[in-house]
């Protein structure tokens, strides 16, 4: 800019001096006047006032200077590229900054400048956002605590916004769901996990918001791959549904056990008042038939009589089932290997899988020994097996797995079956229920004995694809731990 250029622009403020005091020193906002080069050319007197500074002291001449000595070193660079941009002509340039105070604190201001290139000078105007920033600051530290709070929870939580898209997942929800934060956050809620569609979840959601009341509720299997137990609570807000869920499963799991046992208590009480009564004459009947069938005059009928004899021991061994699903201490334990157990009836179960044209494999992992009553386990290997194989076709495949789970040994038994169907899933392990023409029903009954007598439990999932059964054996290392 020539000189006498600068001299006119200068004389005008002079003459509106007047004007432009009234109207800019009566305003919270600050106001510049800078010339191409970044000289100040005008500064109201809010400029300095608003920082405790005197309005009596000079001012820098340039603006670099007043950075200089005034922004926040952190900003400096930020303020001084926008000055650049200014000059360089961009239209409006928005940036902000922090200035020091007279007593050593800073203020944080907002600055929008205007530059007039033909007219040779920038006009800045600054709004002090302290404040603002503060309260920016307070609402910041709160959502670090609520999101470390939600972090840290036992519970899984997750939150929607009234268009049902995902705005918060705490980490115990990743794990539960089986879906990382990248795959939820802003997505809709059927899109990341469709099986919701017409289910009770879904229902149930969709009734706390309409009907603006808390929910709570129990499902199973709503997340893919993953047959758990949930126990859900959903609270409505103004900005939408927070959901907060844990897994359930394992106390499902007790409720049923408890169940089965209370079932075996009927069914020992009953034993224990019948068992007698029934062996005793079988056992009479049974003598009198042997001697009988010794007779001369009761040769013609001997087949007949063997045939008898047959049946009463075929009675009597369901009557022994029957009565071993009554005991309920542990007897003979002993440390044993579950794979070297396998492996001693292993021909046994290749001898069943070759006679009915299927196919075998076999999976064992390194795990410790177990305090276990041998005779026991291997009864229960060969039930699970042989339940397996008759729930198959032909060229069906059997998976035997052995493996290790946190702190407890799995032995599991997979089948390719028709699986179990929903209705008769609750009956499982019911003394006398049974899907096979010829079948007791005391089979599984008596593995689910077995497994309560030797510190093991057993669960399974189904589905059209087949069944798996998996018993838990917990590690105990001594009588007294069972």
């Amino acid at each position: 800019m020539r000189i006498k250029e600068y001299k006119i622009i200068n004389r005008i403020f002079e003459i509106n001096k007047i004007k432009s005091d009234y109207c800019f020193d009566f305003s919270f906002d600050l106001f510049l006047i800078l010339d191409l080069r970044g000289n100040i050319v005008y500064a109201n007197s809010n400029y300095l006032g608003t920082l405790g500074y005197s309005q009596d002291i000079d001012l820098p001449k340039k603006s670099i200077e007043l950075i200089d000595e005034l922004v926040h070193h952190e900003d400096k660079d930020a303020t001084i590229l926008s000055h650049q941009d200014a000059i360089t002509g961009k239209k409006v340039i928005e940036f902000e900054n922090r200035y020091r105070c007279i007593d050593g604190t800073y203020k944080y201001y907002s600055w929008t400048s205007f530059p007039l290139i033909k007219k040779g000078f920038i006009y800045m105007i600054a709004r002090d956002i302290t404040e603002k920033k503060e309260i920016e600051e307070q609402l910041r530290k709160s959502n670090q605590m609520v999101n470390s709070i939600l972090g840290r929870i036992t519970d899984g939580f997750y939150a929607f916004d009234k268009k049902w898209l995902f705005t918060y997942v705490n980490k115990e929800a990743e794990q539960m769901t089986g879906k990382k934060k990248e795959e939820i956050i802003g997505k809709y809620a059927l899109d990341v996990f469709p099986k919701w569609h017409n289910s009770k979840v879904w229902e149930q959601y969709n009734k706390a918001v309409k009907e603006n009341i808390p929910i709570h509720f129990e499902t199973q299997g709503i997340y893919a791959g993953r047959d758990k137990w949930l126990e859900i609570h959903a609270y409505p807000s103004h900005d939408g549904l927070s959901v907060y869920f844990r897994d359930i499963t394992e106390y499902k799991n007790y409720l049923k056990e408890m169940e089965h046992l209370s079932r075996l208590d009927l069914i020992a009480q009953m034993a224990a008042g019948i068992s007698h009564e029934i062996r005793n004459p079988m056992t009479s009947i049974r003598g009198f038939m042997q001697m009988l069938s010794g007779k001369e005059e009761c040769g013609k009928y001997k087949r007949y009589f063997e045939m008898m004899i047959e049946e009463l021991d075929s009675c009597n061994n369901i009557i022994k089932e029957f009565l071993a699903l009554t005991q309920n201490k542990p007897e003979n334990l002993e440390m044993r290997n579950l794979n070297e157990i396998i492996g001693k009836i292993y021909p046994l179960i290749l001898a069943d899988v070759i006679k009915n044209n299927m196919n075998i494999s076999l999976k064992q992992k390194d795990i410790p020994s177990l305090l276990v009553n041998e005779k026991e386990i291997r009864q229960l290997i060969l039930n699970l097996v042989r339940n397996g194989i008759d729930a198959m076709s032909a060229g069906g495949l059997l998976t035997i797995r052995t493996y290790k789970e946190e702190n407890k040994i799995v032995l599991s038994i997979e089948d390719q079956g028709a699986g179990i169907s929903y209705d008769l899933v609750e009956k499982i392990g019911t003394p006398f229920f049974t899907t096979k023409a010829e079948g007791t029903g005391l089979g599984l009954a008596s593995c689910y004995s077995i497994a309560t007598r030797n510190n093991a439990s057993i669960d399974f999932s189904t589905s059209s694809l087949g069944t798996t059964f998996f018993v838990r054996f917990n590690l105990a290392t001594t009588a007294e731990q069972i």
